[in-house]
């Protein structure tokens, strides 16, 4: 999920959840803030890892079709 602030910022977030949790809920966030943005950025299984620079990577597991 990303967030952006009023000045442009943006911030991410990642997560793991079970099945039948919410997740389609969240995908369908609305912030209450004026001013703030929230967006999904996927909702697909990946695998994540922390690179030697700390910068976090992903790789999708499916393919797009």
């Amino acid at each position: 999920m990303g967030v952006t602030n009023p000045k442009g910022e943006e911030y991410y977030i990642a997560a793991a959840f079970p099945s039948a949790c919410g997740k389609t809920n969240m995908a369908m966030l609305t912030p209450t803030i004026p001013g703030w943005t929230v967006k999904c950025v996927g909702k697909f299984i990946c695998s994540m890892y922390v690179s030697k620079l700390q910068h976090m990577l992903m790789s999708e597991l499916h393919k797009h079709q």
